[in-house]
This record gives structure tokens, sequence and C-alpha cells, in this order.
């Protein structure tokens, strides 16, 4: 990794992965540094060329090139605010929760977001992608009878449209570039102020640095007493780790069982190959470089293993990611301890998995 690669005008990788470390305290001071570092990248990439182009005022057509940079910053906007990051070359069957392959989803998604959600007709939603976004960038130009336009253009919405960055008149689909980028800059300032007290942004929004940053996650599956909440976090923050997302999700061919030879004379979960069988837990997503420290301190024992988990969408499709759990070789016949199975029930619960899964399974 070369730590002294620019991920924005003034900020590198290895800036990043100093102040990231700083992030989990929660401190305004770190968190006004890193929006900082967001607005310097945004601006910079952004923004600035924009307004430069603008401020010629010719009219020759410059529009093109201010529109295909507000397109391409809103996707990146959309990212931020979704938590999503890109996968080329992916069945979209075989995407993990924080990943996308069609961008057409995530502008649907986005555009729900209160900034937008009246400055657009309901009617050119799904045109945007197609005509204006996939337009520009695969061909350098609008596609069907969508015409971009400015403030200054004689094709100016009626009072029906009024306050619209796109919007259907005239026999074609309007885009007013100068509006769309005033509404980009408009979520950006209400963006900032969301990204200020909501946790959950917050980490969509480290997710996505670290993208820029070129550092790899992994999705650790949890089977065991680390499904308890209160345990989890403890344990996670003894290593200052931040858990950017959480699914629930299962693990096919495989049951769950007591047999882990454990230190203490008792057994621990353990999970086991069985075909047509299947282990519930949850799944957390952290940096790739943490999971084995996390292993070396509270998994003894056990050994990292690559697995396939299924989850299911909003719409219940079901998906199916990689990712990374602990199972062990080092058996044993011993029963497990009340206390402990307890803590493995209470989390089950706490993550509503079935209960006739606990019930078969986790009560002993």
């Amino acid at each position: 990794m070369n730590k002294s690669i620019r991920i924005s005008k003034s900020f590198t990788v290895g800036d990043w992965i100093e102040l990231r470390q700083k992030l989990s305290t929660d401190s305004n001071e770190n968190w006004s540094k890193a929006i900082e570092v967001f607005d310097d990248r945004v601006s910079s990439r952004f923004l600035d060329p924009i307004h430069k182009i603008k401020k010629e005022d010719v009219h020759l057509g410059e529009g093109f090139s201010i529109t295909a940079l507000s397109v391409i910053l809103c996707e990146f906007l959309a990212a931020f605010e979704l938590g999503k990051i890109y996968k080329t070359d992916t069945p979209d069957g075989d995407l993990a929760p924080h990943e996308y392959s069609k961008s057409s989803r995530m502008f649907t998604e986005f555009w729900k977001t209160s900034v937008f959600e009246k400055k657009m007709s309901s009617d050119c939603k799904g045109r945007f992608y197609g005509d204006i976004r996939c337009g520009l960038v695969h061909e350098a130009r609008t596609k069907g009878n969508s015409v971009i336009i400015s403030d200054k253009s004689d094709k100016l919405p009626d009072e029906h449209n009024k306050g619209k960055f796109y919007y259907k008149q005239g026999g074609e689909y309007r885009f007013n570039r100068d509006l769309f980028l005033r509404t980009l800059e408009e979520y950006i300032r209400d963006y900032r102020k969301r990204l200020s007290e909501d946790s959950g942004l917050k980490k969509k929004f480290i997710l996505k640095f670290d993208e820029l940053a070129g550092l790899d996650h992994v999705w650790y599956f949890i089977y065991g007493s680390n499904l308890l909440a209160e345990k989890l976090n403890t344990r996670l923050r003894e290593l200052n780790i931040t858990a950017l997302g959480e699914k629930k999700v299962t693990l096919k061919d495989y049951c769950i069982t007591y047999n882990k030879a454990s230190v203490d004379g008792t057994s621990k979960a353990n999970i086991n190959y069985e075909k047509g069988n299947e282990v519930h837990g949850i799944a957390i997503l952290m940096l790739a470089s943490e999971l084995p420290e996390f292993g070396e301190k509270f998994e003894k024992g056990y050994a990292i293993c690559s697995v396939w988990l299924n989850y299911k969408e909003n719409d219940d499709t079901t998906r199916q990611f990689s990712g990374l759990t602990f199972i062990s070789e080092k058996l044993s016949t011993e029963r497990p301890s009340e206390e402990y199975v307890q803590q493995i029930v209470e989390g089950a619960r706490e993550k509503d998995l079935p209960e006739g899964y606990i019930r078969k399974y986790l009560l002993v």
C-alpha cells in the first residue's frame, strides 16, 4: 500500500489511516477533520472544475461537461449516502450487502433523499439513469428525447414544472444542469449536518473512505456467544474495531454443535459440514486486517475459514456472498457451561434468529 497517494487535494492514504483510528471515539474534532477531507475531495475534483467551466459563460456546448461532472459527483454522493461500493463483473446474486453492480438501483434509492424528492418529475426518476447518466458516460450525449438546458435557456419550466431540474415539457425531457448542480450543493450541506448526528451514516462514510484508500473489508460470520451485542461490542472496542455493517445471514450445509475443546474443560460452539442443514447468525463488516487480531485474542483454538453466506434483500431476493468465520478441529465430548449456552441463546433472540432453530440446536 502506498500511503503517499492523495485521496484529496491535501490528504493522503496515510493521513486517512491515522485519522480513522481516532474516529471510533466519535469526537467532534476528529469528525470535523473527516468532513473537511470530504469537502476537499468534492471541491477539488468536482465543484471547483465545474464552476471554472461555468465562469466562462459561453454556452457553446460546455453544458455537457458540466453535467457529466455533476452526474459523476451525484453517483459518488449516492455511494456515500447508501454505503455502497461498486463491484465489477459480479453476478447480481453474488453481491455482498455493501456492494452494487447496477447504478440504476442505487439512483432509485438515492432519489428518495428529501433534497431530491420534489425536484424532478416522477416519470423522470427512471429516465435519469438511461438518458442522462448512461448517455453521457457511455456515449457523450443524452439519450432519448432528453436535452440539457441552463438557467439562461429559453426552455425554462412552466408553472407546473417550476422548481424541478428534470421534467417533461414541449415534447421533450429537459434537464436543467444549473439547478441540478445547486441541488447537489444543497444535498452536500444537508449531508454534512446529518453526518454529525447519524452513527449509521458515519459508518458508511468510513467504509467509503476506506475504499478510496485501498483498504480491504471482510464479512465475519458470527454464530456463537458473540451474537450477544454487549459481549461483541466490548470485544470490538477493546481492539478499536468499528463494525461498518451488520446483516442477518444463514450458512447452508453446516450444522452448529457444542464440540470445540476449551481450556476451561467445557465445550464451546462450533460448526461442522452437514449437507442440507443450515446455521443462522449475523455477519459484521470490518477491515480485513482486523479479523486475524480479533481471532488471536478472542477465538483461540479456532481457525479462520472461508464460507458462502446467504441473505435476503428487502424484495425477498436471496443473495450469497463470501465471508469468513471461525471453525475448530480441536474437539471435545464435554458439555458446554449453562452460562455460555445462555449467552448464545440470549444473543440469538436478541438478533431475532428463528425460535425453532434456537430450541433445536442452541438449547442443550
